[in-house]
């Protein structure tokens, strides 16, 4: 099976603490690799992987993504936006969700 091209939007402390769960993830790893992180930021790499510019960055349809900004207005904004976009959740592989949440 190929992996899918997935991209993480953020490049800072939330990012970084997402990267490291991925990392653990070994379901997320079989499915999707990281390509790089999505930010306004000007860095040109953060944790070994590439920075694109969000207003420079070639959208496909077959990639996935993450939002690993803690800003909840942020957030939002992203996924308004990018409606049409595959997002998915990246947790810890140790957490535990509340069958009632």
């Amino acid at each position: 099976m190929k992996k899918k091209s997935l991209y993480i939007f953020g490049s800072g402390g939330f990012a970084s603490e997402v990267y490291d769960w991925f990392n653990e993830n070994r379901d997320l790893k079989k499915k999707f690799i990281l390509k790089g992180f999505i930010s306004k930021d000007k860095k040109k790499s953060f944790l070994g992987k590439p920075v694109y510019a969000e207003n420079k960055f070639f959208f496909k349809e077959n990639y996935y993504f993450h939002i690993a900004i803690g800003d909840i207005k942020k957030r939002q904004k992203i996924i308004n936006f990018y409606k049409k976009l595959k997002f998915i959740n990246i947790q810890h592989p140790s957490s535990v969700l509340s069958k009632k949440s």
